[in-house]
């Protein structure tokens, strides 16, 4: 449990930072559906976007701002298996 609290507190951390430093990942420009949820073809092109920003310097955590803006997309772009 301790390191379930430590993890949560260093990752409010680090999300404050990336917020104070202007790095968060601005979706709003993104079409949207009926529902308000991310048009697919649209978050998947984003998530195309910052894998490739990711990918191309793994150990800047802050390019296509870093590994949380890929986690980020995978969850706007529902990135599971599609049907």
């Amino acid at each position: 449990m301790i390191a379930t609290l430590r993890a949560g507190f260093a990752h409010q951390k680090l999300a404050r930072l990336i917020a104070e430093d202007g790095m968060e990942l601005d979706t709003s420009a993104l079409p949207r559906r009926p529902s308000g949820r991310v048009q697919r073809d649209a978050a998947d092109g984003l998530f195309a976007t910052v894998r490739t920003e990711v990918e191309a310097d793994p150990d800047d955590w802050r390019a296509g701002t870093g590994w949380r803006g890929l986690t980020t997309m995978q969850g706007i772009a529902a990135a599971r298996e599609k049907p």
